[in-house]
């Protein structure tokens, strides 16, 4: 036994002929889940050595492709990082984090074309691998040891450059040892595989659900940019376990047959990512039923997926403070630091790659010598729950996405045309709806009209940051307005939008 949960659980699954993951008609059974990510890690071991010496590590540009989870395995297999890059992500931030970690391999299950000083393996390719090596079995002195580093997700940064941050084998044990309680599985376990794989919300149906034998049902951006496509998916899912940021299941709301008629087995609900409203959880009951069972979750990714949880309860929903954000992990320390939640233990992240300033800025040591992080968050505490305030800086999340909106500016600063730019979250019902950028551009280099240097922004903007993290509104202004302490009048901005 290695000690890796998903690994280990895993192999005992090897010979089994369920259903792993499902994606629309295709299909990978857990004895298949097994040899491919076998097959894989052997090829690596053979062909890339030096990556192995060195835990250089492998990039996965994709979706929902069922070959992602495989090369994932793999990748623990071979004791080196995943990375994976959603096809969301255009390929200049793709390119900014392959040069970050200067990957020898790439995975790339998306219809662009990479070129680079590595390698590119494409579907065509991973399922040659496939072939060639069945049979083969990889290495168990390379499988990933409790200091390694099995994932690193990037993250907006304040700088324009994306943060990785890295997440060991140790953390993901803290996680899964605690959460795991709140996700029964049993045989007829069908759980959504919705969130991408570069958001740590995934880590969940990953790592809890299919460790523990349930299948996995993939939903992609075809489904979710086309509401038919989604019905027809989930109508044919045979959904037990939904986990999704509060806002796809209130874009799914707008449905009216989205019920216990259309996902008749659905009982249990794990919402993570942003915050999760009464207005939500009440009209969830109205559709599924008062014993559904919804669990509200929180973390940022530097401290594994989850710091808290909580099942919501018919008291939560009657008290006037918002649905808490849950009980801490017990195996975690906190403290309270002028409101801000300060976390140390087991779950917290390594830092950020190659980024000692701001792993400096944002981590630190407990008194006892555990690892610990300042998640920025305002919170309060009562009876042992955490509730949710503010946040103590400008960073935001839109629909699960973690956002920092001095990256957005600072890319659009980089147009020759743009002076200064400011981008502000615009808030409906206590929630960021979306985002408005204010752009002050150099004199002359108006093409002519708002419109036009709008799109253009809004063009430029799609070469180089994921599209969630495009602003809805581009607003030209003349000049800032300024308060009286001389700083931007960021509140006199956004009244100008209503």
């Amino acid at each position: 036994m290695s000690g890796m949960w998903i690994l280990d659980r895993l192999q005992a699954w090897q010979e089994k002929t369920k259903i792993a993951l499902r994606y629309g008609t295709d299909s990978l059974t857990f004895k298949e889940l097994w040899s491919q990510s076998e097959a894989l890690a052997a090829f690596l071991e053979t062909k890339y050595p030096e990556m192995l010496r060195q835990k250089t590590p492998l990039v996965l540009y994709g979706a929902k492709e069922l070959a992602l989870v495989p090369a994932m395995h793999a990748a623990l297999k071979c004791g080196v990082p995943y990375v994976p890059v959603d096809t969301l992500y255009p390929v200049d931030r793709l390119r900014q984090i392959i040069s970050q970690v200067e990957a020898k391999v790439i995975i790339n299950l998306s219809a662009c074309q990479l070129q680079g000083n590595f390698e590119v393996l494409d579907g065509r390719a991973l399922q040659q691998i496939f072939t060639d090596y069945a049979g083969h079995t990889s290495n168990t002195d390379h499988w990933v040891q409790d200091r390694d580093v099995c994932y690193m997700l990037f993250t907006s940064g304040s700088t324009g450059q994306p943060k990785g941050v890295q997440i060991c084998k140790e953390n993901l044990l803290c996680f899964v040892n605690w959460y795991r309680d709140f996700c029964p599985v049993t045989e007829e376990t069908v759980a959504l595989n919705q969130v991408s794989y570069s958001f740590d919300v995934s880590v969940i149906p990953l790592y809890i659900y299919l460790a523990q034998g349930a299948t996995l049902f993939n939903v992609g951006h075809a489904e979710l940019e086309d509401f038919k496509l989604l019905e027809t998916a989930l109508g044919a899912s045979r959904l037990t376990d939904w986990v999704s940021t509060p806002a796809l299941f209130d874009i799914c709301l707008f449905a009216k047959n989205f019920n216990q008629q259309l996902l008749p087995r659905l009982k249990r609900f794990t919402f993570a990512g942003e915050v999760l409203t009464k207005t939500l959880v009440r009209e969830l009951q109205n559709r599924f039923g008062r014993e559904a069972v919804v669990i509200n979750g929180y973390g940022p990714t530097e401290t594994t997926v989850l710091l808290t949880a909580c099942v919501v309860t018919a008291a939560m929903l009657a008290a006037p403070e918002s649905i808490p954000i849950g009980r801490l992990n017990p195996a975690l320390g906190h403290k309270l630091d002028q409101g801000e939640l300060l976390v140390w233990g087991g779950s917290i992240g390594a830092g950020y790659f190659k980024n000692p300033e701001q792993t400096a800025k944002n981590f630190f040591t407990a008194p006892d010598g555990k690892r610990g992080y300042r998640t920025g968050d305002l919170v309060t505490e009562r009876e042992g729950l955490l509730y949710y305030q503010d946040r103590k800086d400008f960073q935001l999340k839109l629909n699960g996405y973690r956002i920092e909106p001095d990256d957005i500016s600072s890319n659009i600063n980089k147009l020759d045309s743009v002076q200064h730019s400011l981008v502000l979250p615009v808030t409906k019902d206590g929630k960021v709806a979306y985002l408005a950028a204010f752009v002050q551009l150099k004199p002359g280099c108006s093409q002519g009209s708002s419109l036009k240097d709008a799109i253009a922004v809004k063009k430029f903007l799609k070469t180089v940051v994921p599209v969630y993290m495009i602003p809805k509104k581009i607003v030209l202004v003349a000049q800032f307005p300024t308060n009286v302490n001389g700083k931007v009048d960021r509140k006199k901005l956004l009244e100008g939008l209503s």
